[in-house]
C-alpha cells in the first residue's frame, strides 16, 4: 500500500454487518492487515482528525458494524479485543427486542424491515452493555431499521430521537453517532439529514464508498461495505478507492 498517497486523501470507514462463524478466521486476518496498514481509531476520533486536517503518515480508518448481529458479538468482538482495534456498533432497538422472542420473530423482522433473507438474531441488551463496558462505541441505527426518506416528520422524529433515548436509557451513556439504514441516496433524504443534526447527533454515517476529508459534512460520512469472506487483496482495493464506483446492495 502506498501510504503517503492514500494518507493525503483522508480517511476511510469500514462497514461490516453479519460475521458468520465460517468467516471468523478470515475476518481476523482482515483486522491484522488493516492494523498493519492503517491508523485505526474510534469513529469520534476520526471525525475530529478530518475536521482539524490532522494527517499522519498513514491513512486513518474507523471500523463500524450495522444492526449488531449476534454473530458479530461472537465472532468479531474477540478478534477486535485481541488486536486492540476500536469499533462502533450501530444498534436497531426493535431488532434487539425482537431477538428475545425466538427465531420466528427474528425471521419476520429481517424479512420485513431489513429486506434480507439472512436470519441471524441481534445482540441482547446485556451484550450491548458489555460492548460498552469493553470500550466500544454504540450508536443508533433507528428503532425499526427505517427507510428514512419515506417517513413523515413525526415518524422520523421517533426513529431518530426515540432510538437515541432508548439506547441511552438501556446503556447508561450518551448516544452521539448515527447510521442511516441502507445508507444510499435512495434511502436518505436531506430532511432526514437535517433532523439527525437537530436531534443532537454529532455525525451520521451512510453506506456510500469513498474518502472522508476536511470537506466532508459529518452528517454525510462515507463508509465502505465489506464482507468478512473477501480476500485481503479485495479489502485493500476497496479501501484504496479502486471500487468507489460500485454500489452493492446493503442492509
Amino acid at each position: 500500500m502506498r501510504e503517503s498517497r492514500t494518507a493525503e486523501r483522508g480517511a476511510r470507514i469500514a462497514l461490516y454487518h453479519s460475521i458468520p462463524r465460517a468467516d471468523a478466521l478470515n475476518f481476523e486476518r482482515q483486522m491484522v492487515f488493516l492494523k498493519r496498514n492503517y491508523d485505526i481509531v474510534p469513529l469520534p476520533e476520526l471525525i475530529k482528525a478530518i475536521e482539524s486536517r490532522n494527517r499522519g503518515s498513514r491513512p486513518l480508518l474507523a471500523v463500524t458494524f450495522d444492526e449488531c448481529f449476534r454473530d458479530a458479538y461472537a465472532n468479531a468482538v474477540p478478534a477486535l479485543l485481541r488486536h486492540g482495534i476500536p469499533a462502533t456498533f450501530f444498534a436497531v432497538c426493535d431488532f434487539t427486542d425482537a431477538s428475545k422472542h425466538g427465531l420466528q420473530a427474528v425471521e419476520a423482522f429481517c424479512r420485513e424491515r431489513m429486506y434480507t433473507r439472512l436470519v441471524q438474531p441481534g445482540m441482547s441488551w446485556k451484550q450491548l452493555r458489555e460492548l460498552k463496558r469493553q470500550g466500544f462505541d454504540i450508536g443508533s441505527h433507528t428503532n425499526s431499521h427505517a427507510w428514512c426518506s419515506k417517513l413523515a416528520d413525526e415518524e422520523l422524529h421517533l426513529e431518530l430521537n426515540g432510538s437515541r433515548d432508548r439506547l441511552s436509557e438501556e446503556l447508561g451513556c450518551q448516544i452521539e453517532h448515527f447510521a442511516f439504514p441502507f445508507g444510499t441516496e435512495r434511502h436518505v433524504s436531506e430532511k432526514a439529514v437535517a433532523m439527525a443534526r437537530a436531534a443532537g447527533y454529532r455525525s451520521a454515517c451512510w453506506a456510500r464508498r469513498g474518502w472522508n476529508t476536511f470537506r466532508t459534512d459529518p452528517y454525510h460520512l462515507r463508509r465502505d461495505p465489506l464482507s468478512p469472506a473477501w480476500p485481503l487483496s479485495v479489502i485493500e482495493g476497496m479501501l484504496c478507492g479502486l471500487f468507489d464506483w460500485w454500489k452493492p446492495a446493503v442492509v
